[in-house]
């Protein structure tokens, strides 16, 4: 299995005020930064059977180690992915990923 993606992974919070712009926004931390995975698209039978729902669009990263920290967003390619659901083995880290057609990402 190649590992031939980049991956940034990060974490968005909760909406606090930010008194310097006068907003209240959501600010986004970088967890992790340019780390090596694979991607591959979910099969219509296990998206039908893991999230009931044939229509989504899911793809697949695995990553090398163990990754446990609160993880809310994934950035491979320059596009924006909500994570959707982590599975923790003993030496990797699986993360199902849905796009997010935001236009800002």
């Amino acid at each position: 299995m190649r590992y031939d993606k980049r991956v940034d992974l990060t974490l968005i919070g909760e909406k606090q005020y930010d008194p310097d712009t006068g907003q209240t926004e959501r600010p986004e931390m970088i967890i992790y930064e340019n780390l090596p995975c694979h991607k591959s698209p979910l099969s219509l039978q296990r998206t039908a059977i893991a999230f009931g729902d044939v229509k989504r669009d899911v793809s697949i990263i695995r990553l090398r180690g163990q990754i446990s920290d609160k993880i809310s967003h994934a950035y491979i390619a320059n596009r924006k992915y909500v994570v959707v659901r982590h599975t923790y083995y003993r030496h990797d880290t699986v993360m199902y990923l849905e796009e997010v057609n935001d236009g800002k990402g």
